[in-house]
């Protein structure tokens, strides 16, 4: 037993390390006057691998999203990394225009339905998928921007 004991402990040391090297994301919401609000995402790749986890918003957004802006981190991304950011229905809330970010420069976007430039309805929780990264914890803020309008 005594032999056993410290092999055990070993082990969960291993075996916990790898959770304290995956990637995080956080959400921050923030009213910007009476009716529009910005919701943050904070993103962290991995560590070990440079992927980012998925992620569901806490609280459901509820209003017409006109901006999404997305800011790489003193770590960047890489070239061309991708960001798709679903509704609650799976539909892409951007319309494809968050493919290939830069990896340096901060970017904006006006979300796309049919070929056309509009603010876009949402109602319900967001998920955000970031990929094509392989830089190892790189880091970006994603910042969604909506109008809670009558």
């Amino acid at each position: 037993m005594r032999k056993l004991l410290p092999a055990l402990l070993f082990a969960c040391l291993l075996m916990s390390t790898g959770a304290w090297a995956a990637g995080t994301i956080t959400e921050t919401w923030t009213a910007i006057g009476d009716r529009d609000y910005v919701l943050k995402f904070t993103c962290t790749a991995d560590a070990a691998d440079g992927s980012f986890p998925f992620y569901q918003t806490v609280k459901a957004v509820d209003g017409w999203v006109y901006l999404i802006t997305t800011d790489p981190g003193s770590t960047a991304p890489t070239d061309d990394y991708d960001i798709i950011i679903k509704d609650s229905e799976g539909v892409d809330i951007s319309g494809g225009m968050l493919a290939n970010r830069d990896e340096s420069n901060s970017e904006q976007i006006i979300p796309k339905i049919n070929n056309n430039y509009v603010s876009r309805r949402v109602y319900g929780p967001l998920t955000i998928e970031i990929t094509n990264n392989s830089v190892n914890s790189a880091s970006v803020v994603v910042s969604v921007y909506f109008n809670r309008g009558p």
